[in-house]
C-alpha cells in the first residue's frame, strides 16, 4: 500500500477555520450548540493531559461500581460532555482490538476493575496498552483502574501503575470509588 503524501497546510489556518465555521454556524442560527463547537474545535488540539484533568473531576460511587461496562458508560457520558466520545472502537489492524473509550479519534481510554484484577486479566491489559500505543495512540493512551480505597493499596495494582506509567510511558489513573451507595 502506497502511503500519501504529507499536507503542507498551515495547521494554525486549518484550526482558525474551523473556528470560524463553526461560529459562523452558531451564528447563523444552526443547530451548533456551543458546545459542539468547543468539541469539534478541540478535537484538533486534545491532550491526555486535558483528559485527565476532566476524569480527576469524575465521582463514582460503590452502587455504581458493579461491572466494567457500567463504569465505562459513566465514564464515556461523563467526557462526552467534552469531546466526541466512541465507545468500543476499533483501531484497526489485524488484531481488531477494540478500545473502551475514543475521544476525538485522538486519546484512547483502555478501563479495568480493580476488582478484577487477576494475572490473566493483567497480562491481557499489558498487550493492550502496548498494541493500542503502537498502533494509534502513541502517548494518549490512558489505563484508568477503578476501584475502592482498599483495592487501590493492592500490589497488583501498583506493580501495574510502575510497568504502564514508569516503564511504558503511558498515562494511568486510579480513580477511587466513593464509599456510598
Amino acid at each position: 500500500m502506497a502511503k500519501s503524501k504529507k499536507s503542507t497546510i498551515n495547521p494554525l489556518g486549518g484550526f482558525l477555520a474551523d473556528i470560524s465555521t463553526g461560529l459562523l454556524d452558531t451564528i447563523s442560527g444552526s443547530t451548533n450548540t456551543v458546545s459542539n463547537v468547543i468539541k469539534h474545535v478541540s478535537g484538533k488540539i486534545i491532550t491526555a493531559e486535558q483528559v485527565l484533568t476532566i476524569l480527576e473531576e469524575l465521582k463514582i460511587n460503590l452502587s455504581q461500581y458493579t461491572t466494567e461496562k457500567n463504569v465505562e458508560n459513566i465514564i464515556a457520558n461523563f467526557l462526552g460532555n467534552f469531546f466526541d466520545v466512541h465507545r468500543q472502537y476499533n483501531i484497526g489492524g489485524f488484531l481488531g482490538l477494540k478500545i473502551d473509550v475514543d475521544l476525538n479519534e485522538t486519546v484512547g481510554i483502555e478501563i479495568k476493575l480493580a476488582k478484577e484484577l487477576t494475572a490473566t486479566v493483567m497480562e491481557r491489559l499489558l498487550g493492550q496498552v502496548v498494541y493500542y500505543s503502537r498502533r494509534k495512540y502513541k502517548k494518549k493512551l490512558i489505563v484508568v483502574v477503578v476501584g475502592t480505597a482498599k483495592e487501590q493499596d493492592n500490589r497488583a495494582v501498583e506493580e501495574l501503575e510502575d510497568i504502564i506509567y514508569d516503564d511504558l510511558g503511558i498515562h494511568f489513573l486510579y480513580i477511587k470509588v466513593n464509599g456510598r451507595k
